[in-house]
C-alpha cells in the first residue's frame, strides 16, 4: 500500500460518520455497506476499497473524494455541524453539462454567464 493509500484509508477511517452520512443523504448506504462487507468478513483489498469509496464520494457531489478537504490556498475547509465538510463547486449555470471548476469563478463560454456556484 503507497503512502497516499494509507493516507486516504485514514481519511476514510477518520472521517467514517460523515461519508455514511453523506452516502445516505444519496441513496448510497447499500453501495457502501457491499464495498465494506468484503474487508469487514477478514478479506478485501483496502486499495481497491478507498477507490470504490472514493469514486462513490465524487457520485454523491464530494468532488475531493477521500482527498484532503482543502481549500485552494491551502487552508482547512470550516465545517458545517458537527462533522460536515463544506464543499463548494462552479459549475454549469444552466445545468446542460458537467462542467466543474473547484478553483475560483469562471464563466460559461457558450451562454456567456459566470458558472452557478453551489454549496453543500
Amino acid at each position: 500500500m503507497t503512502g497516499s493509500e494509507k493516507d486516504r484509508l485514514t481519511r476514510l477511517c477518520r472521517q467514517f460518520g460523515d461519508i455514511r452520512a453523506v452516502a445516505s443523504r444519496r441513496g448510497q448506504l447499500p453501495a457502501l455497506e457491499a464495498m465494506l462487507a468484503e474487508l469487514r468478513a477478514g478479506g478485501g483489498d483496502i486499495e481497491q476499497l478507498t477507490r470504490d469509496v472514493d469514486e462513490l464520494l465524487r457520485r454523491c457531489g464530494i468532488a475531493s473524494g477521500l482527498g484532503e478537504l482543502r481549500t485552494p490556498g491551502g487552508g482547512m475547509l470550516p465545517r458545517l455541524g458537527p462533522g460536515h465538510p463544506l464543499e463548494e463547486a462552479h459549475v454549469c449555470p444552466v445545468g446542460r453539462c458537467d462542467r466543474v471548476e473547484l478553483d475560483g469563478n469562471g464563466m460559461c463560454e457558450l451562454f456567456v454567464i459566470p458558472l452557478h456556484l453551489v454549496r453543500w
